[in-house]
């Protein structure tokens, strides 16, 4: 999801009147990443020991946060990894086509090797893992809008698309890596649950 950010550095006043700056810049931290943000301000106003500015305008955007803590895959990690960078500099059909890539990856993560077209190999997958209709519907969105992004015959990736595409990129690494995890992870805890009280039922009683 999307993250704001924290001031970290702003113009010396003394300098900024000293050059007679009239444009100036600040660094900010992305509260997600934890990677800097530069914000330039196109008019810049030095009175007594402060600067006002305004006009801001940003020079890249925050990068937004999708968590792959559950996603064991180097590949599918890289190339999510790489669709990010591209959101947060608004190469909007670069963050498509790699969403694309990244679904393939998936596949491939879940033995479906991409030996055909991609909507072969999505289909393929779906049809190995029994996924419900709404999945299916998030995979074909994403394929078909990374195709678009991928060639330039066809309608161009905007904003607006990107962000739906962000979504459900995040449900499908929700639903394909963490709801397994913790469905694994709660069926373990009942299982020590009742180890744990067996082994308290055996005890032998004190005198």
């Amino acid at each position: 999801m999307p993250v704001g950010v924290t001031l970290i550095s702003i113009p010396d006043h003394n300098r900024v009147r000293r050059h007679g700056l009239t444009e100036v810049g600040a660094v900010y931290m992305c509260n997600g990443c934890k990677k800097p943000i530069y914000i330039r301000y196109s008019n810049a106003l030095s009175s007594g020991n402060d600067v006002h500015a305004q006009d801001a305008f940003q020079v890249q955007r925050v990068r937004p946060v999708l968590k792959t803590g559950n996603v064991k895959s180097k590949n599918v990690k890289r190339d999510i990894e790489e669709a990010l960078d591209c959101y947060s500099v608004e190469a909007w059909n670069g963050f498509a086509s790699l969403c694309r890539r990244t679904i393939q990856s998936i596949c491939d993560d879940h033995d479906v090797k991409g030996k055909a077209k991609v909507e072969k190999q999505v289909q393929t997958f779906t049809d190995n893992y029994d996924l419900d209709d709404e999945m299916k519907e998030l995979l074909k969105e994403i394929t078909l809008t990374g195709h678009d992004g991928a060639h330039p015959h066809l309608p161009a990736v905007s904003k607006e698309r990107a962000e739906k595409l962000f979504a459900f990129m995040q449900e499908i690494v929700r639903q394909v890596y963490d709801l397994p995890s913790m469905l694994g992870a709660s069926k373990k805890l009942r299982v020590d649950a009742v180890k744990e009280k067996a082994e308290t039922k055996n005890q032998p009683v004190a005198a």
